[in-house]
Formats: structure tokens, C-alpha cells, sequence
């Protein structure tokens, strides 16, 4: 069906009717990754950006099928395009470090040194809170 949107003459509604049957997918199956996956991948397919709803959805679908190195990088993605480099940083280090190689291995890589160059970034940022304490009158 999803093969079939972009070629619809009500690209819009073709796309809402996609999501809806992965919708009714993921009710039946609710502990399987791959209806949350092609929901999120509804979204790119159509040129739009993911709904927090649909990353939400990718990131259970990587709780639920955390071997998967394919997914695995979909979230890595997603992570730092959402600029949350922290997790981006633990998604990928399992990519990076796989015995196993991946095909993935010199990006997964560079996402990995983006990530943590966004994260050095934003902790560098962030407010520094002072352990003293006030003293008592």
C-alpha cells in the first residue's frame, strides 16, 4: 500500500490511509517493531518530517528489537537530527563496536563523533550549578 501512495492522485489522503493500517497493525501487534518502523517511514516517504508520534514509535520499535543494526542506524539518525546526541551516542556504540561489522561502519562512525561533539556542546552550554549552599543565618 505504501508502494502505492506516492502514485495516488490524493497523495495526502493515500499517505493518512497508510499510516492508518500500520495504526491497526501495530493494535494486533503491538510487540512486534515492524508497523512502528513503517510508520515512521511513512513520513520520509511522503518528504515530511516524522511526527513526535512516529519517533516515539521508532524508538519503542529499537526497545523492541534492540539486535537489528539496521534499525539500530534509523534511530541513530533520527537522534541526532532531533539534536539529542546524548542517546544518539548510546544507540550507536553498539554499531560502531559490533564484532560483526556492519555495512554501516565508517558512517556510524562519523554520526558517532557528530553525536559526541553535540553532546560536549550541549553539556558545555548547559547552566553550571554551584554545590555550595547558601549559609544559615
Amino acid at each position: 500500500m505504501a508502494d502505492l501512495a506516492p502514485s495516488a492522485e490524493d497523495k495526502d489522503k493515500a499517505w493518512l490511509d497508510v499510516r492508518r493500517q500500520f495504526l491497526k497493525v501495530n493494535k494486533i501487534e503491538a510487540d512486534h517493531p515492524a508497523p512502528l518502523v513503517h510508520f515512521y517511514r511513512s513520513f520520509k516517504g511522503q518528504g515530511k518530517e516524522p511526527t513526535a508520534n512516529a519517533i516515539d514509535g521508532l524508538e519503542w520499535a529499537l526497545a523492541l528489537a534492540p539486535y537489528d543494526p539496521e534499525l539500530r542506524w534509523m534511530v541513530s539518525k533520527q537522534l541526532v537530527d532531533s539534536k539529542r546526541y546524548a542517546l544518539a551516542v548510546q544507540v550507536l556504540e553498539p554499531l560502531v563496536n559490533s564484532a560483526h561489522g556492519s555495512p554501516q561502519a565508517k558512517e556510524a562512525q562519523e554520526l558517532l563523533d557528530k553525536a559526541k561533539a553535540g553532546a560536549a556542546e550541549a553539556t558545555a552550554k548547559a547552566p553550571q550549578t554551584s554545590s555550595k549552599t547558601a549559609p544559615a543565618k
